[in-house]
């Protein structure tokens, strides 16, 4: 299925580094703190078009999934502030953690973006997605649903 849709998979199983940080709320975030839900795990920037072009689908697939699933849009070298402006006139409601040294964009080894890595919900990368994608097809929304009620190995 993953093919399919232009998501490669992993050869062997990779668990997804661990990171923290403060999301553009203000809250505290870290991965490892979200075993038991789906993390989607995106890297963008306010200058990218093709980063635009998926975001209205990654907030339909959060409103979709609700508390089954966590967007997560880690802003590539954004400050705060420049972010917030972006926020202020698209009003995305799914998270966004600014990475202004690049520290997790670093980790992750990202180099071009839009870029999206899918998490199950024991933590372990199911998926790696370059480029645009139309999330809310009715293939995907079915695979994350069924990535959701997979239960978290300990």
């Amino acid at each position: 299925m993953l093919e399919s849709e232009r998501i490669d998979a992993p050869k062997v199983e990779l668990a997804a580094a661990d990171f923290e940080g403060t999301l553009l709320n203000g809250q505290p975030f870290r991965l490892s703190d979200q075993k038991g839900k789906v993390v989607f795990l995106n890297f963008w920037a306010t200058w990218c078009s093709p980063c635009l072009k998926e975001m209205p689908d990654m907030q339909e697939l959060q409103k979709e999934l609700g508390s089954k699933i966590l967007v997560l849009a880690v802003g590539m070298g954004e400050e705060a502030e420049r972010i917030e402006k972006f926020q202020k006139k698209h009003q995305f409601e799914f998270q966004i953690l600014p990475d202004p040294e690049m520290t997790v964009t670093q980790l992750y080894g990202v180099r071009n973006i839009p870029i999206t890595y899918l998490v199950n919900t024991s933590g372990i990368v199911v998926g790696r997605a370059l480029g645009p994608r139309e999330w809310t097809r009715p293939k995907l929304l079915e695979f994350f649903e069924n990535l959701a009620s997979e239960q978290p190995n300990p």
